[in-house]
């Protein structure tokens, strides 16, 4: 079972699944963190609010629009540690594990030049152990946008243990996701 997510300006929207993979019902939500900091605590209230409505194992991915740790962005001036303490806070209180990442570690940028670019990892997938129990082999993806300054992120929740026996009948098996990396069109002009 694949989940992609994108973000959505203001909109926090919550999707009962069953995995038929391990026969379990999941909640899925998409999140947009608030970007005025002076509002930011309404984003954290509305994360623990979920945090303790949750009755199935849950996963929340979006733009969470902070940071958790100061490694977290490059360029810029650096981020005061009371609000990325608040938000590491409210991770905790809502036992949200993050979920790491496969691709590019800054998940948004500004900034063409040099001197002026800001790179980020706004954009997260976190889970509560349930969940994470639950789909051990996951993988969560950070995928190029060309039309974002923000990444994709996609939720394999097979991962690694997923069986390529049906890729085997064929010979080649065309993956719409190549499209998105940046050397594609190189490889296929090589080829």
């Amino acid at each position: 079972m694949k989940v992609l997510s994108w973000n959505v300006s203001g909109l926090r929207r919550s999707q009962t699944v069953h995995n038929k993979e391990c026969d379990a019902v999941w909640c899925f939500t998409g999140f947009y963190g608030n970007p005025e900091e002076r509002s930011r605590s309404e984003s954290w209230d509305l994360l623990r609010r979920l945090g303790q409505e949750q009755i199935f194992p849950l996963v929340v991915l979006g733009d969470f629009n902070k940071i958790a740790h100061s490694f977290e962005k490059k360029g810029s001036r650096l981020r005061a540690e009371r609000q990325m303490d608040d938000f590491r806070t409210v991770l905790d209180e809502c036992d949200f594990n993050d979920l790491g990442y496969i691709g590019k570690w800054f998940t948004w940028e500004r900034g063409r030049f040099l001197s002026t670019n800001i790179r980020e990892r706004l954009d997260r997938g976190v889970a509560t152990l349930n969940w994470v129990n639950l789909c051990p082999s996951y993988q969560l993806d950070n995928l190029n946008d060309f039309f974002s300054d923000h990444y994709l992120i996609l939720l394999d929740t097979v991962g690694k243990q997923m069986d390529f026996s049906y890729y085997e009948e064929s010979s080649f098996r065309f993956e719409a996701k190549w499209c998105l990396n940046g050397s594609f069109e190189d490889e296929i002009r090589k080829n």
